[in-house]
């Protein structure tokens, strides 16, 4: 009887042990390429997701950041590996969207050489204006763009292709105006610029915009999220400030080298998904001023690729170069 109470309550405890062939005790470290420094947003994904794979296949996953060149060093490194599952990107839209077109010896074809395993976390960003811009929403600065000509008010960004670059370029063909772009070598830089009033505007990150808010340094008029803010409610959406068609968000993906088996692709995203469902991983999302997605797995994540790709073709169509 003691036996067959042992065999009992063993069989009993069997669906919350960890399959012994979930991994192979030979399993190699997962690289996660981060083609930003350490600390940032992208960064802080690349280690949640590593966390969630440790725990959830019992492998060990190495962050390596390989920054520079708006996060290209690092993808081209990805699309180039094996396609074993041993190495995963973890990039956004500069790298992946922006790139082939910023870059004409790009060295990889995000489109050919990248499979999306899954969407990590999205965000938002607040269009903020120097407080001598006589206009307190979206509308008026709209207005004000109109009345000063073509090219007469300027805006920041971190570069050609970067986030704020794309969703001024949004805002442009929705008011029906034409702003001049000042490029800066960061975001540090960029906002300082907005601040001494160099420039009149920026689509700026809630985490460099909240603090130059709170001290009255710049105004906020909107997000260009899906959503308001938690950190800055009494700002609009542009959707709600009449401009509905300026949804512009960073975001931030794994992606694994193409020919990848798509067992490998699965599991990997799975590891994810079962991460987003404990509170402390949601919590560490949202304190960096992000968003857990809304759709996992790398089908959904194709999906919401491809929708990114057309949503700033013709920002991006201008600069000049042609994609791959």
């Amino acid at each position: 009887m003691r036996a067959g109470w042992i065999a009992s309550a063993a069989f009993a405890l069997l669906p919350f042990m960890r399959p012994a062939t979930a991994v192979e005790p030979s399993a190699k470290p997962i690289r996660a390429i981060v083609g930003t420094s350490a600390g940032g947003p992208a960064d802080l994904l690349a280690r949640l997701l590593g966390e969630a794979i440790s725990n959830g296949l019992g492998i060990q996953v190495v962050v390596e950041n390989r920054a520079g060149a708006s996060g290209t060093i690092a993808a081209r490194l990805v699309g180039r590996a094996a396609p074993d599952g041993d190495s995963v990107l973890i990039a956004g839209i500069a790298s992946i969207v922006a790139a082939p077109y910023v870059y004409p010896q790009l060295g990889y074809d995000p489109s050919k050489d990248l499979v999306p395993v899954t969407l990590l976390a999205t965000g938002s960003m607040v269009l903020v204006i120097t407080p001598t811009v006589p206009a307190s929403n979206v509308s008026e600065l709209a207005a004000l763009a109109q009345r000063a000509g073509s090219h007469q008010i300027t805006y920041a960004s971190v570069g050609n292709g970067s986030v704020n670059h794309l969703c001024a370029e949004l805002f442009s063909d929705a008011a029906g105006i034409r702003m001049t772009q000042i490029p800066y070598p960061g975001d540090g830089p960029a906002s300082n610029a907005v601040v001494a009033g160099d420039v009149q505007l920026m689509f700026m990150g809630p985490n460099v915009a909240l603090p130059l808010l709170r001290s009255n340094r710049l105004r906020g008029l909107a997000v260009t999220g899906s959503g308001r803010l938690a950190t800055l409610p009494e700002l609009p959406t542009m959707k709600e400030a009449g401009f509905k068609e300026v949804e512009c968000r960073p975001w931030t993906m794994a992606f694994v080298p193409a020919g990848t088996p798509s067992d490998k692709v699965e599991r990997l995203s799975k590891a994810w998904t079962a991460a987003l469902e404990h509170s402390d991983t949601v919590a560490k999302i949202e304190a960096a001023g992000l968003e857990p997605p809304d759709a996992l797995g790398p089908l959904n994540a194709a999906t919401f690729l491809r929708l990114e790709q057309q949503r700033h073709r013709r920002a991006l169509s201008e600069l000049g170069a042609k994609p791959h």
